[in-house]
């Protein structure tokens, strides 16, 4: 009965061991994600203030 329980230990922190690699690696692709859609934003905004200086410009 003990061999199970260990075995079932073993499981458990092979699992969490995955799970929190997991959770690592997504946490990094939200990090990388943000910081393209901040580029991506800021070079939004920069081009809606570019088009209100030439339209103000014309």
């Amino acid at each position: 009965m003990e061999d199970l329980t260990l075995d079932a230990d073993l499981v458990f922190e092979d699992r969490l061991t995955k799970l929190e690699k997991i959770i690592q690696l997504s946490q990094q692709e939200v990090e990388r994600t943000s910081s393209i859609a901040k580029d991506a934003s800021d070079k939004a905004q920069l081009a809606v203030d570019q088009a209100k200086e030439a339209e103000s410009a014309a």
